[in-house]
């Protein structure tokens, strides 16, 4: 291989790049409108005339806070995690301690029922 080939190559390499720089950021502004109509359609369904047009459907409700049950989730994948570094617990077994968060909040439900 030249020289020539080797500039043409990363040439083609680097124009590939902007390409694919732009074919991003174009998703990536239309996920954002995406998700500014799915969230304006979620607000307009809270609104009055939406409910008396479909009187059959179940309200819709964003959540605010994080749920118990999500916090152990988080909780959980963030020990997993640091279980996989190589950091000194001095005994405690984080991977085990993240098993022992999943399982319960997998069964949050069951226990607060």
């Amino acid at each position: 291989m030249t020289i020539g080939n080797v500039k043409v190559t990363i040439r083609k390499g680097d124009q590939a790049l902007d390409n694919a720089r732009m074919s991003i950021e174009k998703a990536n502004a239309k996920l954002a409108d995406a998700t500014a109509l799915a969230i304006a359609a979620l607000h307009d369904s809270e609104r009055g005339e939406a409910r008396r047009s479909s009187p059959g459907r179940p309200s819709v409700r964003l959540p605010t806070a994080m749920s118990v049950q999500a916090f152990l989730y988080v909780v959980a994948v963030i020990l997993l995690v640091l279980a996989s570094l190589p950091v000194p617990t001095r005994g405690i077994s984080l991977a085990l301690l993240g098993a022992a968060c999943a399982l319960l909040a997998y069964a949050w439900p069951l226990i607060t029922g």
